[in-house]
Parts: structure tokens; C-alpha cells; sequence
């Protein structure tokens, strides 16, 4: 079984990088790394990780790594377990993800929230077997998660209404029949450092001043499962008010 670490980098600090390399090279399994600088394309984080994730054609698992996060040892090696355990019940040609917490840490890797998931309000068990509770918010992050071959190939290529890739791999998992499946382990340190291309926002309810950002989530999600979850702005707010209520 060939495993592949997808790397996107983009002006990226060294000394962060340094110690995602090492943490990487520290790791209790083999995996063959694959980098991509997008410092000249400008493609973008999601666009960089599908065309790695295009080139590499022939891996049995695929898992993405952020330039200034660090992994702990056993993170691979814990996620691999999920995935092959998945497959034994499911079988190879089932879509799968699996996917791990991660601890929240500042710039200098002192802990912020032991689990990203209850600092961000996320329950995966709820959202993770449900297509448009995982459109409207999605727990899977991309630098947590590893997909097989079949989840590849229903992922590729990325819609047009797609906002990042662990959402898009996700919600076409789901949307093809597949699996998503959590590991309820912090496998991997979430750096916070203000230059973050999407991070870790605790999680505080309704409140009045958050209006904006929450109208801005609102668009985005209805965009992002447009045409696989619903079709009609009505049929979004069905699921918007269900997906309210579920996590009261």
C-alpha cells in the first residue's frame, strides 16, 4: 500500500516549515512526500492541493500537509489504521475519509484548545453522515484527514462552487455514497499564527456582532451545495434551520 503526503507551500515561514518537515520525517509509517510551491502560480491553497492531488495517480491513500502546522508521531500511522479498518467493512472500492481532531496551538506551539472540535462547536459524529449538515459546516480540515483511490477519483475535478478542498473531498464522499469517518484523537498541532489561510475560530453561539461573518458562512454554504444538496434557496434554509436545531 502506497501512501502520499500532498504538500502545498506558499511563502512559507521557514522555521514553520522546518518543523513540518521534521514532523513529517518523524512519523511511525512511510509515506512518499510530494511538495508543490504555488509561490509563483498563484493558484491558490485549494487549487495547488487539486493539482497534486491530480498528478498523483497512483497511491493507494492520499493525505495533505499545511506548511506550518506539526504532526504528532503516530498521526499517519493512527489514521492509516481507520482507513484500512474502514475498508474491511466496506471494501476498497467504497469512497472513504478519515479524519482526526487536531490540537490548537499558537505561533510557538503552546496549547490554545486540546480539541479543535469542541473549540469550533463541531461534532463530526452528527455532521459527518449527513450531506447538506457537512455542506453547511464542514469538520473535516484538510491537513487532518486521508482519503483512498476511490474518494480520489470522485473528487477530481474540483466544482466550480468548491471553497476549499477538505470540504469539497468531503461533500463528494458523502454525495458518491461514501464514507466519512472520525478519529477522536488531536493528531496534529494547528498552528495559529494570523497568517493562516483558514484557522481555527472558537466557537461562541449567536451573537449579534458575528452577524456578518455569519451572513458571509451563509452564502458561502448554500454555494457550496448548490446542485447536490439542494437547488432552491428555500430548500437551503430547510436544511440552514434543521442543522440550527440539531446543534442546540
Amino acid at each position: 500500500m502506497k501512501t502520499a503526503i500532498l504538500l502545498s507551500i506558499y511563502h512559507a515561514n521557514d522555521a514553520f516549515l522546518r518543523e513540518q518537515l521534521e514532523s513529517i520525517g518523524a512519523q511511525t509509517v512511510s509515506s512518499v512526500l510530494l511538495k508543490r510551491d504555488d509561490s509563483e502560480t498563484h493558484l491558490g491553497a485549494m487549487h495547488s492541493f487539486e493539482r497534486l492531488l491530480t498528478e498523483a495517480d497512483n497511491f493507494d491513500y492520499y493525505a495533505f500537509a499545511d506548511q506550518d502546522d506539526v504532526w504528532k508521531p503516530q498521526k499517519m500511522e493512527e489514521l492509516l489504521s481507520a482507513m484500512q479498518q474502514a475498508e474491511k467493512t466496506y471494501g476498497t472500492q467504497m469512497p472513504l475519509v478519515v479524519h482526526c481532531d487536531l490540537e490548537v496551538v499558537d505561533s510557538e506551539l503552546k496549547p490554545i484548545a486540546p480539541s479543535f472540535w469542541q473549540y469550533s462547536g463541531l461534532n463530526p459524529d452528527m455532521l459527518d453522515n449527513n450531506l447538506p449538515f457537512l455542506t453547511i459546516s464542514n469538520t473535516v480540515t484538510g491537513c487532518a484527514m486521508l482519503l483512498n483511490a476511490a474518494a480520489r477519483r470522485v473528487s477530481l475535478p474540483f466544482g466550480k462552487n468548491a471553497y476549499m478542498h477538505d470540504q469539497w473531498i468531503a461533500q463528494s464522499v458523502l454525495y458518491a455514497g461514501g464514507k466519512v469517518i472520525p478519529v477522536h484523537q488531536s493528531l496534529v498541532l494547528y498552528r495559529q499564527h494570523g497568517a493562516n489561510t483558514l484557522g481555527a475560530v472558537e466557537y461562541k453561539g449567536m451573537r449579534l456582532r458575528d452577524l456578518k461573518e455569519k451572513h458571509r458562512l451563509f452564502w458561502q454554504a448554500y454555494r457550496a451545495g448548490k446542485g447536490r444538496c439542494w437547488h432552491t434557496l428555500s430548500a437551503f434554509v430547510y436544511w440552514k434551520t434543521r442543522h440550527i436545531i440539531a446543534r442546540l
